[in-house]
């Protein structure tokens, strides 16, 4: 696509998906207007009608990533298997996408698209008992949780994206035990069998019961 018929073709959603393209190929800090002009067979700045700027763009594709999250979410079901299902929606989005992830960490979602995306998990919140403070509580708490862990599974420090794992308990077995004896029981007594989704169902599953206690009143906000 270049020239004059690359600038016909262009488009919000075009630019959008490439943008992702781009970062799933080389990262964040390869996204630029430039590179991106580029990808499409335009100069940079031909994007500038579709796009403001890089932050608005960045907002897009912060957008674009909401919208391929994959949730079947039955109307019906309780707001506790609605979270659960979410996580493991957004667990599947982080895995597929690890290079643009850590932008869902670190930049809200500012698009009236990406925000109606949240729209089923407030409704069930709300079905549920939550009062309008208590669900921004719950869901802040529980995205907090959720990019936290997932960026902990699926980023990597740039530059070093080819090392392998490193092994996670290896430092608290490392620990001699006359000097912090827990600590390093910690690395001798962990079930290392249990695969990466268990951990995580049962991570989920501590949060959720957080979420529970905040709406029987067991754990209260300040007010």
């Amino acid at each position: 696509m270049t020239g004059e018929k690359a600038r016909r073709q262009l488009s919000r959603e075009l630019i959008l998906d490439a943008a992702l393209q781009l970062v799933d190929e080389d990262g964040l800090e390869a996204l630029s207007m430039r590179q991106l002009g580029a990808r499409l067979g335009v100069e940079g700045m031909a994007l500038y009608r579709y796009v403001a700027n890089k932050a608005t763009l960045l907002d897009g594709l912060v957008e674009r990533l909401f919208l391929l999250l994959d949730v079947h979410m039955d109307e019906q079901a309780d707001w506790m298997a609605i979270l659960v299902e979410v996580a493991t929606a957004y667990r599947r989005l982080a895995i597929a996408h690890p290079r643009a992830f850590p932008l869902l960490t670190t930049r809200p979602p500012a698009t009236a698209a990406a925000l109606v995306r949240a729209e089923p998990v407030f409704a069930a919140l709300a079905r549920g008992g939550f009062g309008p403070a208590e669900r921004i509580v719950a869901v802040q708490t529980f995205f907090a949780f959720l990019n936290g862990y997932l960026l902990a599974e699926v980023g990597t420090v740039p530059g070093h994206g080819d090392e392998p794992e490193p092994d996670s308990l290896g430092a608290y077995r490392a620990v001699h035990v006359s000097l912090a004896p827990y600590v390093h029981e910690v690395g001798t007594a962990h079930d290392n069998s249990m695969s990466l989704e268990s951990e995580f169902e049962t991570s989920v599953a501590i949060v959720v019961e957080g979420c529970r206690r905040l709406l029987d009143g067991t754990i209260t906000r300040d007010r």
